[in-house]
């Protein structure tokens, strides 16, 4: 985890700077591009069907959606964040068109909805982050960068830039509220199944197994099978 939020930091684009050029596919197989939605503010998230930091997030965004219609907000379906027996990798882009479309119809999501492409492009170039979320003024400079996504940060810099006020520049690598519907790994155990759930759990600092060895009896059972890991 820790590789991976250095390479953010490095390779994300950086607040202030103009956005990189990005390409995506929407699910009507037709192209994508950001230069499109410049012009007024964008508001970019990535995120998959097996990371309930996304879904759990979904919620506050589609409000927030709803709440600043001058703005696009843009929902880049990237790699599972928790593949396993359930749910798999990607193996053909038809896997990122199919589990975005679900993801879409169960969680209720109203925002535009891109795939990226099988070997992660357009993640890659905003960083690779986990749950990431940029917001970018009408011009396509970066106000907000975060490793994980923070709605209140999102309505923030949103409010600021329709007041026509030059928002407060946002930074983070950190965990905002938490936006888990339930106890830890249980919603990656129901959509990852068991393997999922084994992957995430090894090598997993200390606080994460504490929360998994706190969840569901379900969650506990495939800890135990973990090697290396105790349950409190």
């Amino acid at each position: 985890e820790d590789a991976e939020v250095a390479y953010w930091s490095a390779t994300a684009p950086a607040l202030g700077r103009t956005a990189p050029a990005t390409a995506a596919t929407r699910l009507d197989g037709s192209p994508w591009l950001l230069a499109e939605e410049l012009g007024r503010p964008v508001v970019l998230e990535f995120g998959s069907y097996t990371c309930p930091i996304f879904c759990g997030h979904v919620s506050a965004m589609e409000k927030l959606a709803a709440e600043f219609p001058e703005a696009a907000f843009i929902a880049i379906y990237a790699r599972e964040a928790h593949p396993g027996d359930i749910t798999r990798a990607h193996a053909a882009i038809e896997d990122c068109h199919r589990l975005a479309r679900l993801t879409m119809q169960r969680e209720g999501i109203g925002r535009t909805v891109l795939v990226d492409s099988l070997d992660g492009v357009a993640h890659l170039l905003w960083g690779g982050g986990y749950n990431p979320v940029f917001v970018l003024d009408p011009q396509g400079h970066v106000v907000v960068r975060r490793f994980w996504n923070e709605p209140s940060d999102v309505r923030t810099a949103l409010t600021m830039l329709r007041e026509g006020l030059r928002p407060v520049p946002v930074e983070s690598s950190r965990f905002g509220a938490a936006a888990e519907r339930g106890p830890l790994g249980s919603e990656m155990l129901a959509r990852g199944g068991p393997e999922a759930v084994r992957d995430f759990a090894t090598g997993a600092p200390p606080r994460i197994i504490r929360g998994l060895s706190r969840s569901t009896a379900e969650v506990q059972a495939v800890l135990r099978s973990v090697v290396g890991v105790e349950l409190e």
